[in-house]
């Protein structure tokens, strides 16, 4: 990682600088890091520019005051970047986004819905920044492949690793700031966000290798299995960590006998309390309840008050079930009730991405999304026998979470990037390295 940093010194270098500068210089940065972007894409320089998009959006996620500036910032960085791609770069119009032109009945679904919403402004700023990062990133990814090959595969998992020892030095100088309740979140809002960015991470790691083994040298790859999996485990998000071992076991099975991994996942469906009653048993024969915090799996921390709570509200009227009122409503629906929901042992959001495009969109936003979503993987499978074990393993999390319905956290920038390396097919797998691959 050492030699990725000082190979990439000027980058890393003027990251520094849009920190520094958003810390400690006021304003100043809503002038500094906008003319800076607008040079790497001037130049072309589309993934230090994906990379600097991203490191915005992980500085938004903290809930250290001084990097308040990020949440600020991010909706201008999306805005900016986008207006100049469409303005200033006539291929931009040419290039066939698979991605976006699924997600196209959605987004316009999405934006009809806005009517219904009680904060307009708000709702259309999410609605435009989810649009316009399935317009972006996609491109950015794919340009970004074509031109600078595995330093792209390269980049964006040496970044994450450089973010996850971030987040190590910081709790050697924060101390208990970079723990909540007892689990470790770095610089992150919560521990559950830096699990779900390191399982993110793993999936495209391993995607990575797919496409070719020599990316990194036999001691890279155990150095970032042991860092990814490790802070993975030190986060103990549960969701995460079993979305990982969906991956890792579905992954193995498609790679012998794809039909397999269909056949067991309809035996989980059908045989699910067994499997429960078994995993229980597993959990205190190894004396892991403490790990897995057994005494509060059973709710869900909380959970299942906040699916009943969201489930009452989309019942609740044929507007609600039917059309949503808008990005932004279960946001807004869970603070009002906050202190209700508190009470009965729930904090925090709906934690679960379906309900929340349920709430936010109505059944008709729900659906688009699902068929939109489903015929990409569908899609993708054809082409990569990795795409349904991601499929199992993302759709686990999304139940748990709700990282998938807001565009400018992250996660979802990671997903989408995942999504456009599996749309690229195995037709493209030659052209994605180099011919001389790293040496161990």
């Amino acid at each position: 990682m050492l030699a990725h940093i000082k190979l990439n010194n000027i980058f890393f270098s003027l990251l520094a600088l849009w920190l520094i500068v958003g810390m400690f210089f006021g304003p100043l940065y809503l002038i500094f890091i906008p003319i800076t972007a607008l040079l790497l894409l001037r130049k072309n320089y589309f993934l230090e520019l994906l990379l600097g998009f991203w490191f915005i959006l992980i500085l938004s996620d903290s809930v250290i005051f001084n990097l308040s500036f990020a949440k600020t910032f991010k909706p201008i960085f999306i805005l900016l970047v986008a207006f100049c791609l469409i303005v200033r770069h006539r291929d931009f119009f040419q290039f066939k986004n698979r991605i976006f032109l699924s997600f196209l009945p959605f987004i316009v679904w999405s934006f009809f819905v806005i009517a219904f919403s009680n904060d307009v402004l708000v709702c259309f700023q999410k609605t435009l920044s989810y649009s316009l990062i399935l317009l972006v990133v996609p491109y950015f990814s794919i340009w970004a492949i074509e031109n600078e090959k595995e330093n792209f595969f390269r980049g964006v998992i040496w970044f994450g690793a450089f973010i996850i020892i971030g987040c190590l030095i910081y709790a050697l100088f924060s101390g208990e700031s970079a723990f909540l309740e007892g689990r470790f979140r770095g610089f992150f809002g919560n521990a559950n966000a830096i699990g779900i960015f390191s399982m993110l991470l793993f999936i495209f790691f391993e995607l990575s290798l797919s496409y070719s083994k020599g990316l990194f040298s036999k001691y890279e790859k155990w150095f970032l299995y042991f860092l990814i999996l490790g802070i993975l485990l030190y986060s103990q998000t549960r969701s995460a960590i079993f979305a990982v071992t969906i991956y890792l076991f579905f992954s193995r099975v498609y790679s012998i006998l794809p039909i397999a991994g269909i056949a067991i996942i309809a035996s989980i469906a059908f045989f699910y309390q067994d499997i429960l009653g078994l995993l229980e048993k597993a959990v205190f024969l190894f004396n892991l309840e403490e790990f897995f915090r057994w005494e509060t799996l059973a709710q869900g921390s909380g959970r299942t008050q906040a699916w009943k709570h969201a489930m009452k509200e989309i019942n609740s009227s044929f507007s609600s079930f039917t059309f949503g009122q808008g990005f932004n409503y279960t946001e807004n629906l869970f603070k009002e009730d906050f202190r209700v929901l508190s009470q009965k042992g729930h904090l925090g959001n709906a934690h679960q991405s379906f309900l929340t495009f349920w709430l936010d969109t109505g059944i008709i936003g729900l659906i688009l999304y699902c068929v939109a979503f489903l015929t990409l993987f569908f899609r993708m499978a054809r082409k990569s026998v990795l795409a349904f074990p991601i499929f199992y393993a993302i759709v686990f999390s999304v139940s748990f979470e709700s990282w998938l319905t807001a565009s400018l956290n992250p996660f979802t920038i990671l997903f989408i990037m995942i999504l456009t390396v599996l749309s690229l097919g195995k037709e493209n797998k030659e052209e994605l390295v180099e011919e001389n691959p790293v040496s161990t």
